[in-house]
């Protein structure tokens, strides 16, 4: 007589999220989280765990039944084939290894656009990297492939690249990437259409793009927020009219959330979010803001830089965000259009009040042309062991713009440019230690600072009539001392300055 006994065994795991959750009263704060990609336990089968037989036999077998592991599998859209099908292989190779999404995205840029503008021809491929159920491994897989490439489509890491000619012909790049924290553990897709054929000059054009789209895509792909967009913005306007690179829901381990860039004959505009804040550059390239040597543009573009050091410095600001500001700030100041490629309209304006102008004249402006830009954002500061010393808020806002009227010294001509800045600023600093605000002794400091410089001068029968240089200053720094959450003490320390500066002299030949 032949008795089974049968035991099925399970295995059950949990897995915890640490979590940090800081508070300070009055003060914005930001939330920074770091999330990684889940994966899926493996699939296991339910197999008998202990067999036992009993009778005339001389011993009892026990078999212990392994868990069945469905390995990784690797789906595409159609089998990589050509240079761009292997180097998309290769990179989701090296990504599993480096875990940067920088290696993913690697070379990307400069093999898309080369190769487009050699064969023309559309593309399209998606591969996935997927974990596939036990049962789809048994048969083939076939199914799971196909729901892995269609779940590749719901990613939210995206980035498009926009291209128009001249002549009204549009080029489209997408490209998704990264996991969903479910099935699809790594994907790549890459879709590129034009509207219509390109003529030779539009091919050399967009393939001088391709070393820029790649250096985007790699600060795109890294863990930071350091983004070089300066060799997407330099094209030839003649050929090119417009070209636009947009971000959206960039790797949640990226500093980098979301980034929208445009750039045309006439303008230039730049906006980027992180975990460090926001930063926006706008450039009107239409202004009538006459635009000085490469030199003089570059030293003015200096001083900004040097400004907003300083800014940043007085609100204690986050580096952070301080580098995105000047990185992009400098970027879009760079390359502008030479004489000859930016509309006509606009450049024969533009160069015809310019040749009115004397190298003195040139000289007392800065150079560039006008402006806004900004940055916003919330802070912390540590001390030893990234231990919280200071958190707050800043924002900081500059600009510049130009009025002229007339375009002949003899028959009257006059040019005002004005520069302006603030600078706003609040947060609360520890007087030993950590900073706890729970507590409620801490120091609260709060910082509002505006400054405007107007250079203007004016001709009339050929003749100087007046030139001058007016700055104004107001800045203000407000001290409270809080014990037990009660003001104990505060001050009030103001700054104003207010001075014309004559500056005749300098403009004469």
């Amino acid at each position: 007589m032949t008795v089974s006994v049968v035991g099925n065994a399970g295995i059950a795991g949990a897995a915890l999220a640490p979590s940090l959750v800081s508070a300070t009263p009055n003060l914005s704060a930001s939330n920074l989280a770091l999330t990684t990609d889940a994966v899926s336990p493996s699939a296991s089968v339910s197999q008998p765990g202990v067999e036992v037989t009993l009778g005339n036999v001389p011993s009892a077998d026990i078999v212990y039944a392994k868990l069945a592991v469905a390995a990784n599998k690797t789906a595409w859209t159609t089998p990589p084939t050509g240079d761009l099908g292997q180097l998309m292989e290769s990179n989701l190779k090296a990504h599993v290894q480096a875990g940067d999404f920088s290696s993913l995205l690697s070379g990307l840029g400069s093999q898309l656009l080369s190769t487009f503008s050699t064969t023309q021809r559309d593309f399209q491929q998606t591969a996935v990297v997927y974990r596939p159920s036990y049962s789809s491994a048994i048969d083939g897989g076939a199914a799971a492939a196909t729901d892995a490439l269609q779940a590749a489509k719901s990613i939210q890491n995206n980035i498009s690249l926009k291209i128009y000619t001249a002549s009204g012909k549009a080029i489209d790049i997408a490209i998704t990437f990264g996991g969903n924290g479910g099935t699809v553990q790594d994907s790549l897709g890459i879709e590129l259409h034009t509207s219509d054929a390109l003529s030779i000059a539009e091919q050399v054009a967009i393939s001088r793009l391709a070393s820029g789209f790649d250096a985007a895509l790699q600060g795109i792909g890294k863990d930071s927020t350091q983004v070089d967009i300066s060799g997407l913005v330099g094209f030839d306007t003649k050929v090119l009219s417009s070209v636009d690179l947009n971000v959206q829901e960039a790797p949640q381990a990226n500093a980098l959330r979301s980034l929208a860039l445009h750039v045309d004959a006439s303008r230039r505009s730049f906006a980027l979010q992180s975990h460090a804040g926001n930063v926006s550059v706008n450039v009107n390239l239409s202004s009538p803001a006459p635009l000085g040597s490469t030199a003089q543009q570059q030293s003015a573009v200096q001083h900004y830089l040097d400004q907003f050091d300083t800014a940043n410095q007085r609100a204690h600001g986050d580096a952070t965000l301080l580098g995105q500001f000047k990185d992009a700030f400098a970027q879009l100041h760079s390359s502008y259009p030479v004489a000859g490629q930016q509309f006509v309209g606009q450049q024969s304006s533009r160069a015809l009040f310019a040749s009115r102008l004397s190298t003195e004249d040139q000289a007392a402006l800065s150079g560039l042309a006008d402006f806004e830009a900004g940055m916003s954002g919330d802070f912390n500061n540590s001390a030893t062991y990234g231990i919280t010393t200071e958190a707050g808020h800043l924002n900081y806002q500059v600009s510049q713009s130009t009025q002229t009227h007339g375009a002949d010294k003899n028959k009257g001509l006059s040019v005002a440019q004005t520069q302006v800045a603030t600078l706003d600023s609040v947060f609360a600093k520890s007087r030993s230690g950590m900073l706890n605000t729970d507590i409620g002794n801490y120091d609260i400091y709060r910082i509002n600072d505006n400054s405007s410089i107007t250079t203007a001068f004016e001709y009339a029968d050929d003749k100087l009539k007046s030139a001058s240089v007016t700055n104004l200053v107001s800045q203000s720094e407000k001290y409270q001392k809080l014990e037990n959450h009660k003001i104990v003490a505060e001050r009030n320390t103001p700054h104003n300055t207010f001075t014309v500066e004559d500056i005749s002299k300098k403009l004469q030949p």
